[in-house]
């Protein structure tokens, strides 16, 4: 995650440069400053913080090579290739068509599907800055063409904060419906980005409003897609095979939209008042639903299942497979970390011989296929000690199994 977080940067970069390119030519007036002597022009100060911020990150850099890549570079090296090129990268267009299917129309993984479910409010309220931004852009064009007072230096930093805050949105969004691997852990990244744009909405909600009515075209495709993942959300766990009733929601939501949106009526000075606070209140609403969804149904089975492996198993015992560190927090067995390309790919049984040996993978339907393919006798019903259900999410299943390498031959 720290390493994806390092493109945030281009944010900054980015704009810092397009601001100086952009103001390089204006004429004095335009300065930061006016009145100054000298008539610095506003180009020359947006570069300045361009190279500070370089500098920094150049400084920075430097000091991460030389304090910890130089000396662990073979390490790093091997582990940053396999992350980059094995996990992250997409290795065919196809790859890359289905990774963004998944992360704008997926069910059990996605950003798309997460957010909507986990943080609707503030999602809708990004959705609808950024559609309505185009209009905005060409509004502001149109102004500025006809009016030739001058925008004060607090009015263009704000314009700059709130481009940046949808830079750094836009970059990570992109990435994680490209790459191959996107936990919602990685989206934490764009949370502050999201809330910021989302208040930004929140600031200007009359204006979202109108452009609501006045563009019922463009706003279906936002509550198209909030009417798909509602739809979604309320059969997550009925089994749900395919997104047909899904899509007929979602192009319910999109008609109802054309049909409806052009007849609001403007709001009124009570409802200028009240529809932020009532927007507010829903998203804490949302966050109530899920702290108190977390709080009611807390479990303790990761640590019944370390008690229940210090209990039966023997005091020397090897546990062997890429869930063991999550189970050994608390007992003293030895656990060998197991991810194919990575790390103990090489004969992880036969080398921790002769102390007792367990493997202990993901099972049954989600069993681990390199386990499958490199141990197959292993994996026999007769050699599993023990199961352990619903430790990692309810539908996972972890294994046991009792490794012998006398009866058991690595392939």
């Amino acid at each position: 995650v720290r390493g994806l977080g390092a493109l945030v940067y281009l944010a900054p970069a980015g704009l810092l440069a397009w601001e100086g390119w952009r103001g390089r030519g204006e004429p004095k007036e335009y300065q930061e400053e006016p009145g100054t002597e000298r008539g610095e022009r506003r180009g020359m100060g947006r570069f300045f913080t361009l190279v500070c911020l370089l500098v920094g990150l150049g400084v920075s850099l430097g000091g991460y090579v030389l304090v910890w890549y130089l000396p662990h570079r073979a390490e790093l090296t091997r582990v940053n290739h396999y992350y980059l090129f094995d996990q992250l990268m997409p290795h065919s267009v196809s790859a890359i068509l289905n990774n963004w299917k998944t992360g704008i129309f997926g069910d059990h993984r996605g950003m798309m599907p997460y957010l909507f479910r986990h943080d609707p409010v503030q999602t809708c309220l990004v959705l609808v800055w950024m559609v309505a931004r185009l209009h905005r852009k060409r509004a502001k064009a149109r102004m500025m063409q006809e009016d030739t007072e001058v925008y004060s230096v607090r009015q263009q930093t704000e314009q700059s904060n709130v481009d940046f805050l949808a830079i750094w949105l836009i970059i990570l969004w992109v990435l994680m419906c490209s790459i191959g691997y996107a936990p919602s852990r990685y989206y934490v990244l764009f949370l502050p980005a999201l809330s910021g744009l989302a208040g930004r909405t929140l600031s200007d909600v009359l204006f979202s409003l109108q452009w609501f009515k006045t563009h019922p075209k463009e706003t279906s495709l936002v509550t198209g897609l909030f009417g798909y993942h509602l739809f979604l959300s309320l059969l997550h766990h009925a089994g749900l095979k395919g997104t047909l009733l899904p899509a007929l929601a979602g192009f319910g939501y999109a008609a109802l939209s054309l049909r409806l949106l052009p007849r609001l009526s403007w709001p009124s000075r009570t409802d200028q008042r009240i529809l932020p606070a009532a927007i507010l209140l829903l998203w804490a609403a949302g966050n109530l639903y899920w702290t108190s969804d977390w709080l009611l149904h807390m479990t303790y089975r990761q640590r019944e299942a370390d008690r229940w492996l210090a209990q039966n198993l023997p005091a020397n015992s090897v546990l062997i497979g890429a869930v063991t560190p999550g189970l050994c927090l608390n007992n003293r067995f030895v656990c060998v970390n197991v991810i194919a390309k990575l790390c103990n790919d090489d004969h992880p049984v036969e080398r921790y011989a002769p102390a007792p040996r367990y493997v202990v993978i993901l099972d049954d339907r989600w069993r681990e296929a390199w386990w499958q393919r490199n141990y197959p006798l292993l994996l026999r019903p007769e050699n599993r000690v023990h199961r352990f259900e619903g430790v990692l999410r309810p539908f996972f299943v972890i294994g046991v199994y009792k490794a012998d390498t006398e009866k058991v031959a690595h392939r």
